[in-house]
């Protein structure tokens, strides 16, 4: 059972507002080159339309201390008013990577100051907002301490210093927090940080151990706040409150190589990272940070979506999704257009365009969270027709026989009525049948041709991002096909089908149990011919009632 909810809406918007200084010596600010500044309020409102009503925007503590001591909330007075107006939940990023011109990171009037910019936000924001303030004391001190303290990424631009800047952050945040408290006790903490999973190359076992290091040193951030590691930091368990798990597409790599996807064998899925989490720290989370480039933002929210429903369901408390970033913004280090957002670029009077395929499977997400979903926005009626139309997957294993043509005609003639995906390997003349189908419009995922493992995590990745209302099995061979079976009924789709093109005699023992296994899940079975009909019935489906002929 989930506790109360903490937020005000499942899901969340967070506006990106980076602050820091990159190594051209360059001070980056992402609420001024968004235009946030200029239209929080539009902002705002235009995220309510889209039933959000929790969101993360920012400070930027350079422009409120400029001098030492003295406080200027000017720059985040249109924010905190737009929050007066439409009654928006915040979290208050205090520090997001920047600080002020004349401060040393390193030194201990970095905690004193942070913690005196603590309190005086505190007080600004209880002066101004009524409810429960809800506050990120330092974005994520794991990756700061990294891009900044080990690899010069951006201020304070240092190499092998991480350790040592992360506990000077977590100084600063252990002060900062006593600060906030100092002034409003209601205050919630939110620490947000990365989660990720590193591995070590297959070929090379013997890295193994460093990739368990990295894997661990994602927690040491948050076991220095509540205590279970340096503890003359002052760390106490009270300082962990709410955690933000921060994850994209790139945070499971191959350790001294390249990030993988989903599709990899090796991959972690989300929900177990969630668990695991959980499992450390037992207390309440959401998703702080989670997001995608291009057309693939609607396919991500789908995974991530369907991956936190798995862990909520196995009792992890996972109280929201946060969509980071809201708004497109222009790159860090190139200002190019960054197509992130749920929202575009900003008009000259504050419009914002939404992403279409983004805010329709934003709604259908709201709904199966339990959420009142907001209305689908439709480019016209026929893509109205299709998002409303059943699902259905066809698949095959085969790399030689002639199913593809048949195939194909099925797919063209059940377009009208389906939203047709196709599975097969790409080789032999299955890649014909994959580049035809992509010709004539048809979603395709080429199936890597592997030993079982891989083929059975690929599927069941693939499936989980696209679930099917129905699949479809095409068999050329009476043993094809029967690992899709046995995904597809691990992971609950609806209604499976398998065609046979032939029947065969198993003389093996072992493999006459695997396919009467497999097929006992099936629940209709077609056969191409009457022979290979009552050949396979007399064989082995003497009790089996699903059978159509054509």
């Amino acid at each position: 059972m989930q506790p109360d909810p903490v937020f005000q809406s499942f899901f969340m918007g967070g506006f990106e507002c980076s602050s820091h200084i990159r190594r051209d010596r360059h001070r980056l600010d992402l609420i001024a080159a968004t235009h946030h500044d200029q239209h929080a309020l539009s902002d705002y409102q235009a995220l309510q339309r889209h039933r959000i009503n929790t969101i993360r925007d920012g400070l930027r503590w350079h422009l409120i201390e400029r001098i030492p001591g003295q406080y200027d909330f000017s720059s985040l007075l249109p924010l905190v008013r737009a929050a007066q107006v439409t009654g928006m939940q915040v979290i208050w990023d205090v520090c997001h990577y920047g600080w002020p011109n004349d401060l040393d990171i390193w030194s201990p009037q970095f905690v004193t100051r942070y913690a005196a910019f603590a309190r005086a936000t505190a007080s600004f924001i209880k002066q101004e907002l009524d409810g429960t303030p809800f506050y990120a004391p330092i974005n994520e001190i794991s990756f700061l301490a990294w891009a900044g303290g080990d690899v010069a990424f951006f201020n304070p631009h240092a190499q092998g210093r991480g350790l040592e800047l992360k506990a000077q952050l977590v100084r600063a945040a252990i002060a900062g927090i006593e600060a906030i408290w100092s002034i409003d006790p209601r205050a919630r903490i939110v620490h947000a940080d990365p989660v990720i999973h590193v591995v070590a190359d297959r070929h090379r076992q013997h890295e193994q151990l460093d990739a368990d290091r990295h894997c661990e040193n994602q927690f040491q951030a948050w076991d220095m706040l509540c205590g279970r590691s340096w503890p003359q930091l002052g760390g106490d368990p009270r300082y962990l409150d709410i955690l933000g798990v921060n994850y994209y597409s790139n945070n499971q790599w191959i350790n001294g190589g390249s990030p993988f996807d989903r599709f990899h064998p090796q991959y972690r899925w989300f929900s177990q990272l969630l668990g695991d989490l959980y499992a450390r720290y037992n207390r309440p989370l959401f998703v702080a940070e989670t997001g995608c480039e291009g057309e693939a933002r609607a396919e991500w929210l789908t995974y991530i979506s369907r991956e936190v429903r798995l862990a909520m369901n196995a009792g992890v408390p996972v109280g929201g999704i946060c969509l980071y970033p809201v708004l497109d913004y222009p790159g860090w280090d190139d200002d190019r257009h960054c197509r992130t957002g749920l929202l575009g670029y900003a008009s000259a009077i504050g419009e914002r365009v939404s992403d279409v395929r983004f805010a329709n499977a934003l709604a259908k997400q709201q709904m199966q969270f339990g959420e009142q979903p907001t209305s689908p926005i439709l480019e016209n009626n026929e893509n109205k027709k299709r998002t409303s139309l059943p699902t259905l997957c066809l698949y095959t294993e085969s790399t030689t026989s002639d199913m593809g043509e048949t195939m194909l005609a099925l797919a063209g003639k059940m377009r009208e009525e389906f939203r047709v995906s196709l599975v097969c390997p790409d080789e032999g003349t299955a890649s014909d049948l994959l580049r035809h189908a992509v010709q004539s419009g048809i979603q395709t995922f080429a199936l890597p041709l592997q030993p079982s493992g891989p083929i059975i995590e690929v599927l069941r990745h693939w499936l989980r991002t696209n679930p099917p209302d129905i699949f479809h099995c095409h068999a050329g061979t009476v043993l094809e096909g029967l690992q899709g079976i046995t995904v597809a009924h691990a992971l609950g789709i609806r209604s499976i089908i398998r065609t046979e093109y032939a029947s065969a005699v198993l003389n093996n023992e072992q493999q006459q149990q695997d396919y009467q296994r497999a097929i006992a899940v099936v629940d209709r079975l077609i056969c191409v011919g009457e022979v290979q009909r009552d050949t396979m019935r007399e064989l082995y489906y003497e009790h089996f009632k699903g059978f159509t002929c054509v």
